[in-house]
């Protein structure tokens, strides 16, 4: 083989060797910027999206309240009837009521669900912690017995003169949270 050819083959083997290392860094690089960019965007959507289910639990949250505050004003029938017929309870929540300490008891907005003779308010988790807490509590998710659902209750304290009467509860659909964010 003669020189000239030798110091052709060396050269291109260098100039080769040298592209595949830059190519390879390159690539690499690349695809860690690549993932870098991806997981920050997946970040900032996913706090986006509990921005978005904490704002929609809180607006949930201040309608709780002043349905509260608009029952206590009047704890009769006639009242809570009126109070739970509004569009924006229907709209927001799956079902509303309350249920009263004296008997256990509830009073709802769905005249389709008829409680079993055995229903006692009393016993149903949103009323036991909302009495224990004495403020708004908010259940853990659950499978609704009619609509199948997964759920979870808001449930407040009701108070007359002071004392505990009752408690409200308010069922929010997870599937509509759901819905929302899409």
């Amino acid at each position: 083989m003669k020189f000239k050819f030798k110091i052709v083959a060396v050269t291109a083997s260098v100039l080769f060797l040298s592209l595949s290392l830059l190519s390879v860094n390159q690539y690499i690089q690349v695809d860690s910027s690549v993932n870098k960019l991806v997981r920050s965007s997946a970040n900032a959507v996913a706090v986006g999206l509990a921005n978005n289910v904490a704002q929609v639990i809180d607006d949930k949250r201040i309608i709780a309240k002043y349905l509260v505050d608009l029952i206590e004003d009047d704890i009769t029938e006639e009242n809570i009837e009126r109070v739970y017929t509004k569009d924006v309870i229907k709209n927001e929540f799956v079902l509303a009521g309350v249920g009263f300490e004296s008997d256990g008891s509830v009073l709802d907005n769905d005249p389709n669900w008829i409680p079993a003779s055995n229903y006692d308010s009393r016993q149903r988790p949103w009323y036991i912690d909302a009495k224990k807490s004495m403020n708004l509590i908010v259940t853990a998710p659950y499978s609704d017995s009619v609509t199948k659902d997964i759920i979870v209750s808001m449930g407040l304290p009701l108070r007359q003169s002071g004392q505990f009467v009752g408690a409200m509860f308010l069922d929010v659909s997870l599937q509509s949270l759901g819905d929302i964010l899409n």
